[in-house]
Formats: structure tokens, sequence, C-alpha cells
């Protein structure tokens, strides 16, 4: 039995780490190729912290690299799977997902060729296949806790907005001219020591409310990570989920363990079930939590998929009285974006005026439409 070429091997691993969501592209690959070449290799363990260093940037992915490298290389020794996000939050979604027929109501076949999720595929393919996909069609759990993986990756991005002022600092790419030759009086105006203006970055000022009724269980797992990942990437950002009544939960989103999470929302009955009740739940917010939360500049990011047992009137009431205290408001909807749906016209006539924009949230792919709404609405 021949024995497996150690170059084809590391590449099938590179390729390994890029499918699941690392930053691992050809210069990584060439660089870690190149290790190996430059000498011989006393222990394994030199290459394993070489490529670490190279493939993380995190410490979330520190820890996956971890249970990947085990994966691949001593898969005898890595844990079992666990449960994907909303298995894990709420028991059920287990139960269904055992017995799946159809998914949220509808048949068992997808009802167009274009809504079928093409899941087959390995490296680059097999990612962007994921973020395009619909996540109600994500049934595999390897997909679904892959696509959850890269919505947290995509809510890092919001740590910071760029301000419209400038900082001045000693390195940078635009060169202030007038500080630079004051600086350089001394020397005759030769510009020694030179000052450059960049972008100031400010944290951004974020309030999610968070629909998390039965109407959004099989929604809940890719937003939850999104959502989980902004508060945990954003200090100052704030997070409150709402079905018949709204209540803050912006430490529970922050735990490390999803376990914990989920038995302190069971300690209250804060689990994915009831109705909605979207313009109540604005209104409790505005009087109990808007003095404590909301800045000028504060968006208020709303992610839900607009079933209200509450009129369009009431909601548009409440929408407006919230808009008086914040920047702007953002809708997110994981059900535009699917073929064949349409937000009711009228209802759509009462709530514009309100709402800077709705986007749609149904796919990896979605998700940075709200990226770039929030920092544009966020004062400077």
């Amino acid at each position: 039995m021949s024995t497996p070429d150690p170059q084809l091997r590391l590449r099938g691993f590179l390729r390994a780490l890029r499918a699941e969501g690392l930053l691992v592209g050809v210069d990584e690959m060439l660089d870690t190729l190149a290790c190996l070449q430059h000498g011989p290799v006393v222990h394994g363990a030199s290459v394993h912290q070489f490529i670490r260093a190279l493939a993380c940037s995190t410490a979330h992915e520190w820890r996956r690299y971890e249970d990947l490298f085990l994966r691949f290389w001593f898969p005898a020794l890595a844990p079992v799977d666990e449960d994907d996000a909303a298995a894990i939050i709420d028991p059920r979604v287990r139960r269904r997902q055992r017995g799946v027929v159809g998914l949220a109501g509808a048949t068992a076949e997808p009802q167009t060729d274009s809504d079928r999720p093409g899941l087959i595929g390995t490296g680059a393919g097999r990612q962007k296949t994921l973020t395009r996909t619909d996540y109600r069609f994500l049934n595999d759990r390897v997909a679904m806790r892959e696509a959850e993986r890269l919505a947290e990756r995509l809510a890092t991005l919001l740590r910071t907005r760029i301000s419209r002022r400038k900082v001045v600092r000693p390195r940078g790419s635009t060169l202030d001219i007038r500080r630079t030759l004051r600086r350089n009086l001394s020397r005759g105006g030769f510009p020694v020591d030179r000052l450059y203006r960049s972008p100031r970055r400010l944290p951004t000022e974020l309030v999610i409310l968070h629909d998390i009724s039965h109407s959004m269980s099989w929604h809940n797992p890719l937003l939850y990570r999104f959502i989980r990942g902004v508060v945990r990437a954003v200090p100052s950002s704030h997070a409150f989920a709402f079905h018949t009544r709204l209540f803050p939960v912006t430490e529970i989103y922050r735990e490390q363990s999803l376990e914990r999470m989920r038995e302190r929302l069971e300690a209250d009955n804060k689990l994915w079930l009831g109705g909605t009740c979207i313009a109540d739940s604005v209104r409790q917010f505005k009087q109990q939590w808007a003095r404590q939360t909301l800045v000028p500049r504060s968006v208020v990011v709303i992610v839900s998929d607009g079933f209200d047992t509450d009129t369009p009137e009431a909601l548009a009431r409440q929408l407006n009285n919230l808009k008086q205290s914040c920047a702007g408001i953002v809708w997110l909807n994981p059900m535009l974006g699917r073929e064949g749906y349409r937000l009711d016209p009228a209802a759509l006539e009462l709530l514009t005026p309100h709402v800077h924009d709705f986007l749609a949230a149904h796919s990896i792919d979605a998700l940075p439409g709200a990226l770039g709404e929030i920092p544009r609405l966020s004062r400077c």
C-alpha cells in the first residue's frame, strides 16, 4: 500500500479549512508548502502552529482550528458533532429536523428549481453555494452550522463605523500638508516629520429588536448567529427579543456557551414560540428601554417576517414615535428575496415613511445589505 503524498494531504487540509470559512487562499497555501520545503520538519507541531498562525485571526478561529485539525488528521479523536444552533436553543426543533416532511409548512420539494440548494461540493464553491441558499432549505446539519458561522463572521464587520471627521496620525495614506509644514518649521519647512489624516473609527450604536415568534422558527438559527455575532462584536449594541412581549437579551446573547444561553432562555420561558405583537413590542421598548439604550446616532434594526396581530396603522404610529429618538430604522425580513413574495402594498405605504429600508435576510448573501445601510444611517 503506497503512502499518500504529504503535500497532497496538506493541500486537502487547507482546502478543508477554507470550506469551513477560514480565510485560507493561494498565498497561505504557497507559504505553507514553502515552509515544508525550507527544511526537514522536526515535529508535526511546528507545521500545526505555522498553519494556525496563517489561517486564524481571532480567538474564535483559533479554537475552531483545533477542532478542525482533529477532525481532518485524527477523526477518531474528534468530538461528536453538536446539534445546530436551533436544536440547542429549542429541543423541539431537533425533533422537527429528525422527522421533517416539508419546510415551514411547504411541500417536501422546493417550488422552483432556483430554490433548490446545491450542497454538493467542497472548498470555495461549496461556501459560495451556502451563502446564496435560502436557509429554510438547509436541512443538513453540517451545512446549517457552516452558514451560521459565516453569518457570525459577517457580523464582526459592524464593529466600527467610519466617521466623517478625520484624525491626525503619524502614519497613513493622505498627507496633512498644513500640519506637516507647521510641525517642520524648525527644520526650514523640510518635511522630516510627516503627519497624515485618517478616517476616525467610532463604535457602531445598534439596537436590535429580534422577532422570536413561532413563524420565525426556521429562520432564527441563521439570524440568531448573525445577531449574536453583532452583539458580541459591538460592545455598544443592545438586543431585545419579542413575540407577544418584549424583553432584553443582550447578556444572554453574549453567552459563550449555547447550552448556557438555552438554560437562561428557558428559565423565563423565552424560547421561540407564541404569536407576534410587533407594534406593542415597539411601544414597550420605547416606554421602558429607549431612554437607557438610544442615542441620536443609534440605528434600530428590526428582525422580523412582518406577521403581526397588531394593525399596520398601530405599527406605523409606534415606528413614528421610535424614529424621533434614533438615526433611523432598518427592517430585516427573512421572507424578502423569495420568489413570489411581496410586501403588502397597503401596509408598505403606511410603514415606508418611518422605515429607512426593508432588506432581505433569507441567506448569507442578503445580510451585507444591512452592513451597508447601518453605518450610512448612523450620524457622526
